[in-house]
């Protein structure tokens, strides 16, 4: 495990990486949003590397997934409700990776990784707004994933929120970024990640889901989640699988200045979630509770004070 802290910590695209501002940028990219991308250098535009840095930075650290009933979401269905202020296309499946305790492996990156964020977010302000949705919660960063996307190229001036997510499709051959360079030994079969087959939570989202499949204009976004042998985990393990799990976890971030709220919002959308460590037997406690929720109350002093 240390082995892979070591690996992640020591990437180039590591969050908390020395100097990590000055080798990206912020570019437009669908949807009216800005997202961070490498920089292209000026010496070597035609370079093999430059494919590359078309695409957004997938930006790595890592972490404890919550596991309390209000920061988990990664569900198929990212547990929507009627009361939920999506609509059930737009849901997103959340969570909120935290800092390791105090005496696990990793936690003394975490400081650095909590300021890494911060300075993200102070790198891209629209003039004269207000901050809205931060990257920072409840002690930990917040991440994301688009659950449905249009079959057809959604038009690039929109605004919508369904538009501005990165896809995070999942991969089911060798993976040459983790450090593992391993294979999957459990690919799954196409038919179950289609949306005719794509499993929900209540009645309720179960009712939403088949409006979406008798639309025809929508298909499933599979999480790019992995267990720790590096087989695709099944939408339906989602929760059983992740929650509570230490994770590796890549992410595309991206800036939306909302003009009708006048606010800067930051996201940190995931491209990929792998699973260093099972969660442990009982990982929610009343004492991790009381914890969690001071560092809540500290976070957001902070994130008050200093952005």
């Amino acid at each position: 495990m240390q082995a892979r802290i070591k690996g992640i910590t020591e990437d180039p695209y590591y969050i908390a990486s020395p100097n990590l501002l000055s080798r990206l940028e912020w570019r437009r990219a669908p949807g009216g949003v800005s997202k961070l991308f490498p920089k292209v250098p000026k010496s070597e535009p035609d370079s093999e590397e430059e494919p590359k840095l078309r695409e957004p930075a997938e930006l790595r650290f890592f972490g404890v997934v919550d596991d309390s009933p209000v920061n988990f979401y990664l569900l198929p269905d990212g547990g929507w409700s009627p009361k939920s202020r999506s609509a059930f296309h737009a849901q997103k499946a959340t969570a909120v990776i935290q800092p390791p305790d105090e005496d696990e492996p990793g936690a003394d990156h975490w400081p650095s990784i909590a300021k890494a964020a911060l300075e993200i977010m102070r790198s891209k302000k629209t003039p004269g707004a207000g901050m809205g949705y931060g990257l920072g919660k409840n002690g930990g960063l917040k991440v994301r994933h688009a659950l449905f996307q249009r079959i057809e190229p959604a038009n690039d001036s929109g605004s919508n929120d369904e538009n501005i997510v990165g896809t995070g499709k999942p991969s089911t051959g060798e993976d040459n970024n983790s450090g593992r360079g391993s294979q999957s030994s459990n690919v799954l079969d196409d038919g179950q990640l289609l949306l005719a087959n794509w499993p929900t939570t209540s009645p309720e989202a179960k009712a939403q889901l088949e409006c979406l499949i008798s639309e025809g204009k929508w298909e499933a976004n599979p999480l790019a989640a992995y267990d720790r042998h590096g087989n695709l985990i099944h939408p339906t393990e989602y929760g059983a699988l992740l929650r509570g799990a230490f994770v590796e976890v890549k992410v595309h971030i991206v800036h939306q200045h909302i003009a009708q709220s006048n606010t800067n919002n930051y996201y940190a959308d995931i491209q990929e979630m792998r699973i260093i460590m099972d969660k442990p037997l009982c990982s929610y406690t009343p004492i991790k509770k009381r914890i969690r929720e001071e560092l809540t109350r500290a976070s957001r002093k902070r994130m008050r004070t200093e952005h």
